[in-house]
């Protein structure tokens, strides 16, 4: 917290108004790992098993820092943009609540199913139907508690992403339907859009609206398929394929 070593960050300071922009914190996170921690006087990983991931079902998920023996075998490594795996296979984090969450897709969809139960008020197994509301509720921004949302169409969405992984959820809080989308490359991102609006026109979802295709994607695809001179040349939608 204070940023002395062995910490790679600088020290955790409140330099805005709570409440007046959103931005990312992983450091904001960490407070709140501490707090529950000093509060139910237990590790972050057993709070976390306990209160949402063994009420959830998702028995492949953990948030021990470093893994266990036995969950570390079934792991993937991660891998950098250029192909090259990260030192030691993975980082290992103390920032659990912010960066250390060990799932697969099966088990992260696992929560948007939950949200869209416990929002009907059919479940009350980590949230209650009020707090959910508050969750899916816009509180700055694009963001409600948590997720990214979209008012007016029942949309909630989040990214993830460590040293060599990438992840993304996105999902209907009405219906429960969504999809998760995972790599284990820090290029994972180039493709996830375009896997979720695959998903998305296979089964209809008339409510999804596709994220813009980012220029970087296409120059990357097309430098994939076509080469770097090729690509040098494009322009950023048009038909070049």
């Amino acid at each position: 917290m204070e940023g002395e070593a062995p910490a790679n960050t600088a020290p955790l300071r409140v330099d805005l108004v709570p409440g007046t922009k959103t931005r990312y914190s992983g450091g904001g996170t960490s407070i709140v790992q501490l707090m529950m921690v000093d509060q139910l006087q237990k590790p972050f990983p057993q709070i976390m098993r306990e209160t949402v991931l063994t009420p959830l079902g998702m028995t492949r998920s953990s948030y021990e820092q470093p893994l266990p023996p036995d969950l570390a075998a079934r792991t993937a490594t991660g891998t950098y943009a250029s192909g090259k795996s990260v030192a030691g296979r993975w980082h290992v984090y103390p920032e659990m609540a912010a960066a250390g969450l060990w799932t697969t897709p099966s088990d992260l969809a696992r929560v948007a199913l939950e949200v869209s139960s416990a929002k009907a008020g059919k479940s009350r197994r980590v949230l209650s139907q009020a707090m959910t509301k508050q969750v899916l509720t816009q509180q700055s921004e694009r963001f409600g508690l948590g997720f990214q949302v979209e008012p007016g169409t029942g949309r909630f969405r989040h990214g993830g992403a460590d040293e060599g992984f990438q992840a993304a959820f996105m999902a209907f809080s009405d219906t429960g339907s969504g999809v998760v989308v995972m790599a284990n490359s820090d290029n994972g991102f180039l493709l996830f859009d375009r896997l979720i609006a695959s998903v998305a026109a296979e089964y209809a979802w008339s409510a999804f609206k596709p994220e813009p295709e980012m220029p970087s994607a296409q120059v990357d695809v097309l430098m994939r398929l076509k080469g770097v001179d090729t690509a040098a040349w494009a322009r950023p939608n048009s038909n070049w394929a």
